[in-house]
């Protein structure tokens, strides 16, 4: 996964791990797996993966 793709470049750590990040990590896998047969399974994977970034994030403040 990147990370920020580049956004917000040199302004702390923190804007990788804003809120509004996360949503759209969730969000875009939500729109990739529903595409996906039998997504379901990866789609909570993925959420779970997103979870941990979070709490990696909230480690680095």
């Amino acid at each position: 996964m990147n990370k920020g793709k580049g956004k917000g470049k040199g302004k702390g750590k923190g804007k990788i791990c804003s809120k509004d990040r996360v949503t759209h990590v969730v969000a875009e896998s939500l729109t990739r797996s529903s595409a996906s047969p039998g997504g379901n399974g990866s789609w909570m994977k993925r959420v779970i993966i997103s979870q941990r970034n979070v709490n990696m994030c909230q480690s680095l403040k």
